[in-house]
């Protein structure tokens, strides 16, 4: 898969769409994830984010009462899992053009389960980040093909 000017070898359990969609500059694809409990789970893949580019994100989050909290904030796009939590239900990332300001989708859950994710953000995951932010998308099985050995390793990406 090319991404970003450089390619990414992905496991063999984690699989990308072959046939991507493309729209400008911005890949647009699925990926298949079986999880320990041998469940199958579809999620949409992106490539919004750019490494070593700053962003102005927003995110949000179900605080336990069952409201939303909304928060803005900025940085590169690499450090984003540093503002994840396991109940951040969507973050966007702000876009400006010619034509105004969109904010795109890069990250969304429903029930704790992945819909969308960026393809940087699953790059730069690593087994912590999965354990604490998407307990529901944990897979051992995927972990083992990858090598990862502590929960500082990257979750998705073979050493």
């Amino acid at each position: 898969m090319k991404t970003s000017n450089t390619t990414t070898h992905r496991n063999s359990i984690t699989k990308l769409s072959s046939d991507p969609v493309m729209a400008g500059s911005v890949f647009f694809g699925s990926a298949e994830m079986i999880l320990d409990d041998n469940k199958r789970i579809k999620f949409t893949v992106s490539s919004h984010l750019k490494k070593g580019k700053e962003y102005e994100f927003r995110s949000i989050t179900k605080a336990k009462a069952g409201f939303n909290t909304i928060s803005d904030f900025k940085c590169k796009a690499e450090h984003l899992w540093g503002y994840i939590g396991k109940y951040t239900q969507c973050v966007q990332v702000k876009e400006t053009h010619k034509y105004g300001v969109t904010w795109f989708h890069v990250y969304i859950t429903k029930a704790g389960i992945w819909e969308t994710v960026d393809v940087l953000l699953l790059d730069t995951c690593t087994v912590g980040h999965i354990r604490e932010c998407a307990p529901k998308n944990a897979s051992y099985r995927t972990w083992n093909e990858v090598g990862a050995k502590t929960w500082a390793d990257l979750a998705f990406v073979k050493k």
